[in-house]
């Protein structure tokens, strides 16, 4: 069931959003710019600021205001010039709320904010591997939660992480989950054709996808090795590998041990993924840790048959078996009978598919995804005991603004 959308405002309300870089194409940037472009301006005028200038930035269709605030560094004194970038960035567009994505913008938008007035929401979209959570910067977060609103996750794994190790309240941050765009993913309307496949530069076969970073903590030599070492689908089967990363090299020498070099098929980052997965049989994400994965959301909104390992907000993407199957990490074994599975049930494969397209049509859609973040903000504003006054001080000097 959609949520009820939050009731009418006299005045929407201007929220911005602030995140350290804008690099199209990457899992939380796809999710702001998919927000951005879906809110109900009669309840949110969202506003966006990069720290930082990145590729493509200034021609990052996303649907509102964005502007660019060249804040390199947290160190004096380039720190105490961004924080206050950030606060006439903030008064200069009115925002009535703050939320802010990744490290450095957690820091300069929590202090900005706080400094502006403004109540700040803060993102959590990971589980801190090899990301936030060295002492010094753990000591960090919990400063600057004092001085932070509220927060939202997007995956429950992630928020009682967040509650154990940041010791936020567990009244304070909300699970939201990820949207996909089921217009973009979505199943092929016609048999799968070899010329499909031919013009994308595929094999013919039965084929296995699994778009993640070539990185160690992706899994993918799990993967590897569960079809390699399977008698079933060794000589059966070609895995599609979509996504670059400093482990190709290892990957294709294991392939290459395993016998199975010329059924391994690496790809590189693409563009064109949702064509790719519409012409797969079936997908996979084997990594060691998640909170949220879009790649599974994309398989299951494509209608295809997916097998993921059980780690952080993974189980929550799935509301059975009938949905996806589930592994445990680190074990190929486990993995090849999986597969096998598939692959030898052409009608299990079938009804899993419609299944996963079911479930993230009812539970993923951006609009209803959408309608949560615009609950949330009302919920926190009518909460907020500071309320924002239009100021007259002009905004920083931008190196891009669109109006």
């Amino acid at each position: 069931m959609s949520p009820t959308p939050p009731a009418p405002r006299a005045v929407p309300l201007r929220v911005g959003f602030a995140i350290d870089i804008l690099h199209p194409g990457a899992g939380t940037e796809n999710q702001l710019v998919l927000l951005l472009q879906s809110f109900d301006r009669e309840w949110v005028l969202p506003f966006v600021a990069c720290l930082r200038n990145g590729a493509n930035v200034a021609e990052a269709d996303i649907g509102c205001p964005l502007d660019v605030l060249d804040i390199a560094k947290i160190a004096p004194p380039d720190g105490i010039r961004g924080i206050t970038a950030m606060r006439r960035w903030i008064r200069g567009r009115r925002l009535d709320l703050l939320v802010t994505f990744f490290r450095d913008a957690n820091i300069f938008g929590t202090l900005g904010g706080r400094w502006a007035g403004v109540p700040v929401v803060s993102s959590r979209r990971n589980l801190g591997r090899g990301y936030w959570h060295t002492p010094r910067e753990l000591f960090m977060l919990r400063l600057l939660n004092r001085m932070t609103r509220a927060y939202v996750a997007n995956s429950e794994a992630v928020r009682a992480y967040t509650i154990e190790t940041e010791r936020v309240s567990p009244e304070s941050i909300t699970v939201i989950p990820n949207a996909i765009d089921l217009a973009r993913f979505r199943p092929s309307a016609v048999p799968i054709l070899p010329e499909q496949r031919w013009r994308l530069g595929l094999p013919e076969g039965f084929l296995i996808g699994c778009v993640a970073n070539l990185r160690p903590i992706k899994g993918i030599d799990v993967l590897v090795r569960a079809v390699g070492t399977s008698e079933v689908l060794r000589d059966q089967v070609h895995l599609v590998l979509v996504g670059s990363g400093p482990l190709e090299g290892t990957l294709r020498a294991l392939s290459a041990e395993l016998g199975i070099a010329e059924r391994v098929h690496f790809f590189g980052m693409r563009s064109d993924v949702p064509d790719i997965l519409r012409v797969l049989d079936m997908a996979v994400l084997c990594s060691h840790a998640e909170s949220s994965p879009n790649a599974v959301l994309e398989y299951m909104a494509t209608g295809l048959p997916v097998i993921a390992t059980n780690v952080g907000g993974v189980p929550e993407l799935f509301s059975s078996e009938s949905v996806g199957r589930m592994v445990p990490s680190g074990n190929p074994g486990e993995l090849a009978r999986a597969i096998e599975l598939f692959f030898e049930s052409p009608e299990l494969r079938s009804e899993m598919g419609r299944r996963a397209r079911q479930h993230t049509e009812a539970q993923h859609s951006i609009p209803a995804v959408a309608e949560k973040w615009m609950q949330f903000f009302d919920r926190v504003h009518a909460l907020s005991h500071t309320v924002f006054r239009p100021s007259d001080e002009p905004p920083v000097v931008i190196k891009k603004s669109a109006s």
